[in-house]
């Protein structure tokens, strides 16, 4: 499910599989000088896991209320991210990583790039 996860990160352009992921990854971590890199990138990516799994959670026990709270501060605060963190805003909406209702994500879509 790892390989699956990181392929939705790709960005639009890129021509990014799970399969893919696991054809290089794989046997890269078979050669010495790669396997501690790409060990430490596995760490990172199953503690990045844990977050979406906890904001997914969190998402989850809203309700109606705070989901809009939540919408409206983004929002509001959305103007003053840089254009990188909007568009990987963008990327963790869409791919639905976070685990966000769907009425969260129509209300945040039009504001994304």
């Amino acid at each position: 499910a790892g390989y699956e996860k990181l392929a939705q990160l790709a960005p639009d352009a890129a021509t990014c599989s799970a399969a893919s992921l696991r054809r290089v990854l794989v046997p890269a971590t078979a050669m010495p000088m790669a396997a501690g890199p790409i060990r430490g990138m596995l760490k990172s990516m199953r503690e990045m896991d844990k977050g979406f799994a906890e904001a997914r959670r969190t998402y989850a026990a809203m309700s109606a209320a705070e989901r809009t709270e939540h919408v409206e501060l983004l929002l509001a605060e959305l103007p003053t991210w840089g254009p990188e963190d909007r568009r990987w805003l963008a990327v963790l909406v869409r791919s639905d990583l976070l685990g966000m209702p769907p009425d969260m994500r129509a209300a945040l879509e039009p504001s994304l790039e």
